[in-house]
């Protein structure tokens, strides 16, 4: 087991630092200086900031771990782009004044797995859709050993649900539970916990705002079918997850189409996965099983996410077996 007082040091002040650049260029956001990648995803100066600032600190004091991430500099070298790259180095600079075109490139551009079983999972900024909107999105790092996760930390600038914006960072460890941290603020962390909902028709259910990413519909039927009146929450990014585990809600459904193919990306979930996991939560895929991050970039083997308190986890797979079911 690495050394997690290093590793604990070294990532929050790496996020720390990446969540003051991207709500930085969040509030100044020009979505003119969107790109749009192979996948016609977007993504922006602060995708590619943040996830240069986050490589710079982890590589620098753990250079033997990998690093699996979304984002390259594929789209930033070409010269047609060369304002978005200007504008990338610019804000990485606040942090690192002395940093090169050609390393912010090179930090980009570096990947790959580690020498020891020891890897980092990266998203700089998922819910890139609700970033240029304004709304929440998360900063999104895990630590994967021998393609278990062991760490995970989540910035989340914009959180809020149900009102209140509490710009926050979530983090954990295996065994060392999941602790919550405000950010800008000289207040202790605290260690958080799920809530004790133990009825499924008690629950407050968070999920996504783009319809493309899973079947939304499957919750409106569940919530029909067990006559469910908690207020559901709608969110970007990773921060779904971090609802979960604080309590603010009870189960994150991301239930895919039952003729998807998509697998789910690795940096989309390990984060979120351990806290939930830490904070007293339950994850796996829709079928039960527990998610896989050991075959590569994406859960191959795993279809959709389920994360509850726990207390509920079997009744959500229940219910979303039989509604499946009637669908075919």
């Amino acid at each position: 087991m690495p050394d997690i007082d290093a590793i604990f040091q070294t990532a929050l002040r790496a996020l720390t630092a990446a969540c003051e650049t991207t709500a930085r260029v969040q509030a100044g956001f020009d979505a003119r200086e969107a790109l749009t990648k192979h996948d016609r995803s977007p993504v922006t100066i602060a995708d590619y900031a943040s996830q240069v600032i986050l490589s710079k600190h982890l590589w620098d004091v753990f250079p033997d771990y990998g690093m699996i991430s979304e984002e390259n500099a594929d789209e930033l070298r070409k010269p047609e782009n060369s304002a978005q790259l200007s504008s990338v180095c610019e804000q990485v600079r606040v942090h690192l004044p002395d940093i090169s075109e050609a390393e912010i490139c090179e930090l980009l551009t570096r990947g790959g797995r580690g020498d020891h079983g020891l890897d980092w999972t990266l998203d700089p900024i998922d819910g890139t859709k609700g970033f240029m909107r304004g709304d929440q999105y998360a900063v999104a790092l895990a630590l994967l050993c021998d393609g278990k996760v062991i760490a995970g930390f989540m910035g989340c600038p914009r959180y809020s649900v149900m009102g209140g914006l509490t710009p926050s960072i979530f983090y954990a460890a295996q065994g060392e539970g999941a602790w919550h941290r405000i950010l800008d603020t000289p207040d202790p962390d605290q260690e958080i916990k799920v809530d004790d909902t133990a009825v499924l028709t008690q629950a407050r259910i968070i999920r996504g705002v783009e319809a493309a990413h899973a079947n939304l519909g499957i919750v409106d039927v569940m919530k029909a079918r067990l006559g469910m009146q908690a207020e559901d929450v709608r969110m970007d990014g990773q921060g779904k997850y971090a609802a979960v585990a604080t309590g603010d809600a009870t189960a994150y459904l991301r239930v895919p189409q039952l003729d998807s193919t998509r697998k789910e990306c690795v940096w989309d979930h390990a984060a979120g996965v351990i806290i939930v996991e830490e904070a007293g939560g339950k994850v796996t895929d829709v079928e039960g099983s527990p998610l896989d991050f050991t075959v590569g970039d994406t859960l191959a083997e795993n279809r959709g996410i389920i994360a509850t308190n726990g207390a509920i986890h079997e009744e959500v797979l229940g219910v979303v077996s039989a509604i499946e079911a009637e669908a075919v």
